[in-house]
């Protein structure tokens, strides 16, 4: 790490010196990240700037497939279990659960839920989300940035392994990265403006070589010069700089601020204070190694048996020697007469299902390892074709297992997703400098910081035993009631309880299950009306009873009303 702070008179030193030690610091991680590249994602990974939009055949080393498909299956189980775009994922919260009782506070929220996921699907948030699932399955971490956007609200940007750097804090939270990017000096030109570009970047660009590629470098960390209420980058608690490599000394592309981090780095798991995460791909290298080799192998050994070497009379060569037992040689013999039939070099009748065998006990590890047979009942259950009580019963050891990555995902990825995407839609404004999107929050939510609880389904699957659970208990004290005929059996039912449970856990819209006040100011209307009923029938009563006793002669100057007014 470097001990240095940021000084606005040399920024630069300040980090190239960062990102070398940062480099250094992750060069023990690049071994084991490669082989995985090799091996399960040959697609992912930029080791040099220049590898951008670079193709060529990546997956040389890969004779088996099983690992990569496994990857692919990780991801969208995790797109459909824990941020799925066909069903809400997510719900906002009050720190005082009090709160939620206002119709106020609770129709309100439901709407900035119901705009924010709106803002997601049409953003490229799912997209790069399925892609980053499969980055955090395969290399154990995965960076995205998140930026406000003119056209989306918010746009993400994934990173993958090799190009960029990242450091810690004391809570072992990733507050650093740094990138490497390659961009067009068109594209840098735009972004920052010609003045910004060394003297070489400045004559490409007056040349019109608008397309030749500048490697540019990115850094982003808190802000030690943060000063609130200071305007620029000094007024915000996150700094983000740019700068061109080999650029002019101690001149930099932009310094720019954020008031809330830019961009989230989840990690599948972290051992002690490590900057880095491990993932399953790292678990499973191991096993997707070796069955490439005996994926190779069973190839050679069938292609000796259906194509074996030959030997054929030394009469019929024509140039060339040696001897080779490989598939398909021809190899020429002396001493066999030139009307003698070729026979093969070797009679190779392997055992296929010992390799077979082999090879799938290894391809089960694989898929085992990643999560596959888990991840396809995900997959299943947001088609409908199973329930998340099913995935309960039959998957709990791997639910449990999936426990400790969903928290971690929670606390890394998704709670600052939402934070920073509520920021950038409630300051998002329209031409008139009106919120563009969400009303401003009710009176009961000024000042107040909101929560967010994930409905992943591992939580729905919770909540449904919940609703299951209260259910089945107001079932059974109904048919207890009637089998007893002791309607006081329903006493122990809290049945405000129950309802809020059946509506809440259940998923029912927060405009169809009435909050607490409403339902107060409901019940105590109709009490009033009750007792204006009955003020009514007893006023009538009373008119009632005094005609009938005006009526009512007790002698001849007297009726009974007079007698009991004494008149």
């Amino acid at each position: 790490m470097v001990g240095t702070t940021f000084d606005p008179t040399t920024p630069r030193q300040y980090l190239e010196r960062r990102l070398s030690a940062l480099k250094s610091d992750r060069t023990s991680w690049e071994p084991e990240w490669r082989e995985i590249q090799d091996f399960l994602l040959p697609h992912r990974g930029r080791w040099l700037t220049t590898e951008t939009n670079r193709g060529g055949k990546r997956n040389r080393k890969i004779y088996d497939g099983t690992a990569t498909y496994a990857m692919r299956t990780l991801a969208s189980g995790l797109t459909a279990g824990i941020t799925s775009p066909a069903r809400p994922w997510f719900k906002l919260t009050t720190p005082d659960p009090e709160m939620m009782k206002f119709g106020s506070v609770k129709i309100w929220l439901e709407e900035v839920e119901e705009r924010m996921a709106e803002m997601f699907a049409n953003s490229n948030i799912y997209n790069v989300l399925s892609s980053q699932y499969e980055e955090l399955g395969g290399f154990g971490t995965a960076p995205i940035m998140l930026y406000e956007d003119r056209q989306d609200i918010v746009r993400g940007y994934g990173l993958t392994v090799g190009e960029y750097v990242a450091a810690v804090d004391d809570r072992n939270e990733v507050n650093t990265l740094i990138r490497s990017m390659q961009w067009t000096i068109g594209q840098g030109v735009k972004r920052f403006g010609l003045e910004k570009f060394s003297t070489a970047a400045k004559n490409l660009y007056n040349r019109g070589s608008l397309d030749t590629p500048v490697t540019i470098h990115h850094c982003i960390e808190p802000n030690d010069e943060y000063r609130p209420g200071m305007l620029g980058h000094k007024g915000k608690p996150w700094r983000s700089v740019w700068w061109e490599d080999g650029g002019t000394k101690d001149q930099v592309l932009a310094t720019e601020g954020f008031t809330s981090k830019p961009f989230v780095c989840p990690r599948w798991s972290v051992v002690g204070m490590d900057v880095y995460g491990r993932g399953p791909g790292s678990d499973i290298l191991g096993d997707t190694i070796g069955l490439q080799a005996m994926t190779k192998k069973k190839a050679r050994a069938v292609d000796k048996q259906i194509d074996p070497a030959m030997n054929l009379p030394g009469s019929m060569k024509q140039g060339g020697a040696g001897y080779s037992l490989d598939p398909g040689t021809n190899n020429f013999v002396d001493g066999m007469g030139a009307s003698v039939n070729a026979t093969p070099a070797q009679n190779v009748t392997p055992n296929l299902s010992h390799f077979v065998q082999d090879i799938q006990e290894v391809q089960k590890r694989i898929e085992h390892g990643a999560y596959k047979d888990l991840f396809l009942m995900l997959h299943q259950m947001e088609r409908g074709k199973i329930t998340a009580t099913e995935i309960i019963e039959r998957k709990a050891e791997k639910l449990i297992g999936l426990g400790p990555v969903v928290e971690r995902l929670n606390d890394e990825l998704l709670e600052p997703l939402i934070d920073r995407a509520f920021e950038i839609m409630m300051g998002a404004r329209g031409e008139d400098g009106n919120p563009q999107l969400v009303a401003p929050p009710p009176d009961e939510l000024k000042g107040v910081k909101l929560g967010v609880q994930f409905m992943s389904i591992f939580r729905q699957a919770q909540q449904q035993e919940d609703v299951t659970r209260t259910v089945g208990y107001v079932q059974n004290l109904s048919l207890m009631a009637q089998a007893t005929q002791d309607p006081s059996v329903m006493d122990n039912l809290d049945a405000d309880e129950a309802a809020q449970i059946l509506g809440n856990k259940g998923g029912v819209p927060a405009t169809v299950v009435r909050a607490t006040d409403k339902i107060l100011a409901i019940r105590k209307a109709r009490a009033d009306q009750q007792q204006a009923v009955v003020q009514q029938q007893q006023a009538a009563a009373a008119v009632e009873a005094a005609k009938s006793m005006s009526e009512t002669q007790i002698s001849p100057n007297q009726n009974a009303l007079g007698a009991m007014l004494g008149v």
